[in-house]
């Protein structure tokens, strides 16, 4: 099987041989992607991101801070999780079982501008409170897997509020000319120095297994790899 042509990138050569290389092509250019195109966030905005700690979440923050917007709000399932997100361009980051009281206490009832989320399941209900007038939740996974909730019209026009969907894997297939330019993009700042893919673990390709196994438990953070 050969890469489509379209949405092929050369490596940067200080990037040769790094894990970096491995997954900088799948989470910064979906953080690119989120924050400029599908979410279209503004300077003074601000942004809650579920999943903060992990690999799309650290990117985010950090391109946030790189773009000179408002530093982000976050969810972590553990204050571990929390801690490390913090080192990644987020402000506070909350438990996912009181992140909605904790997002309105932080704005002082105002609530936020975009909802990211890739959580799913219960959470995103509850994210439901959070959007301003002219706000946007944005799904683009179920990490959860439990069965979706979606805001339905009353709630959007009532709320003055979208709601978007968006995937990484889906979008190549249907136009992949509108990811190129974010493949682009996403190899010149990681090799450049102004983003970090924050790669915590390298698995041996037979021990993928155990890498989806460390998932379903919600317990990794950052990127893993999966070396060929």
């Amino acid at each position: 099987m050969r890469a489509a042509a379209g949405l092929t990138v050369a490596l940067p050569e200080n990037l040769a041989g790094r894990p970096e290389a491995g997954g900088m092509l799948v989470t910064v250019p979906l953080a690119l992607m989120l924050l400029r195109r599908v979410a279209r966030v503004l300077p003074e905005e601000t942004v809650l991101l579920h999943g903060a700690a992990g690999g799309v979440g650290t990117v985010t923050g950090q391109l946030a801070r790189h773009w000179g917007l408002r530093p982000l709000l976050g969810t972590a399932s553990t204050a571990a999780k929390a801690e490390f997100a913090r080192g990644y361009g987020y402000d506070q980051v909350f438990s996912y079982t009181g992140f909605a009281e904790g997002v309105l206490a932080a704005t002082a009832g105002r609530g936020v501008d975009v909802v990211l989320d890739p959580v799913g399941g219960q959470v995103r209900p509850r994210s439901f409170e959070l959007p301003v007038p002219f706000g946007r939740l944005v799904t683009y996974s179920n990490i959860s897997r439990e069965t979706e909730v979606v805001p339905d019209a009353t709630w959007m026009r009532a709320r003055c509020a979208g709601y978007l969907g968006f995937s990484g894997g889906q979008l190549p297939l249907h136009a992949p000319a509108l990811v190129r330019p974010s493949l682009l993009e996403a190899a010149e700042l990681v090799s450049s120095g102004a983003i970090k893919v924050r790669v915590t673990e390298v698995f041996p390709l037979e021990q993928a297994a155990q890498a989806h196994r460390v998932f379903e438990r919600r317990a990794a953070v950052g990127k893993f790899i999966l070396a060929v």
